[in-house]
């Protein structure tokens, strides 16, 4: 039995959150003919691959559900409105799985899935409509998502992104030029903006930890740069009125 393989060339972008997953479905999707994968594990360097070869397909995951993924998908899907994309999820709920289709999912599958299903998911995926523009209910669901962390300041939304690398108060202090005792202050406002009960609650809110190299800046037709270290730029740009025309 010969290597799998798709009938049509297709290009398929890697976003997973966890490095080890990330590299290991890599591998295993290599041998796959017609298939080319980028899988640059740099953020920036993704969204470049989203932006200028406008991929097929964009495999989007993460290890616990959260912001996380609705941040990427609203990224890829502002750079590459024709990739259609796939959550890898840890369980496909049916909560999960409305929320998700909501802001243009076009597939999702688990962290159980074999390779048989995934490659199965790929080639549905593949034949499936391309999703095109974010509509005006897909902008307001993820609107709905992303809103708990635009709440923070500049300042609150900087410190629960180094909280995401795992820093304590006094490093964050050191890091920042600040006293521990103003962290410690601002940690109990982000606590309480985001009702949050420990600080991977808070990260997982905010959804810091996946925007590095973010801010979403309007340029000349309507078109969106993405680069930053904050959620709350993403979220400026689905606030404002100056957002690219959306489609009918």
């Amino acid at each position: 039995m010969g290597e799998p393989r798709f009938e049509d060339p297709t290009r398929l972008l890697l976003r997973i959150e966890n490095k080890l997953l990330h590299q290991t479905v890599a591998r295993t999707l290599l041998p796959v003919e017609n298939l080319q994968i980028a899988e640059d594990l740099d953020s920036e360097a993704d969204l470049d691959a989203a932006e200028h070869h406008r991929p097929d397909i964009a495999l989007v995951g993460c290890t616990v559900p959260s912001n996380y993924l609705i941040a990427n998908i609203a990224r890829i899907r502002l750079a590459s409105p024709g990739t259609r994309i796939i959550a890898l999820v840890p369980q496909v709920t049916a909560e999960l799985t409305s929320t998700l289709r909501a802001v243009g999912v076009t597939e999702l599958t688990d962290l159980d899935s074999t390779l048989e299903d995934l490659l199965g998911c790929l080639r549905r995926t593949r034949r499936a409509p391309s999703p095109g523009r974010l509509d005006a209910a897909q902008v307001q669901a993820i609107r709905a998502r992303l809103q708990c962390g635009h709440k923070l300041s500049a300042r609150e939304r900087e410190i629960v992104d180094l909280v995401a690398q795992a820093m304590s108060n006094r490093q964050i202090a050191s890091k920042l030029r600040i006293t521990e005792g103003t962290v410690k202050r601002h940690m109990r406002n982000i606590f309480a903006k985001l009702r949050a009960n420990s600080r991977i609650d808070a990260v997982n809110k905010a959804t810091t930890t996946i925007c590095c190299h973010l801010p979403v800046s309007s340029g000349s037709h309507g078109k969106v740069s993405v680069k930053s270290t904050c959620l709350g730029p993403l979220c400026d740009y689905f606030d404002s009125a100056q957002r690219p025309p959306l489609s009918a």
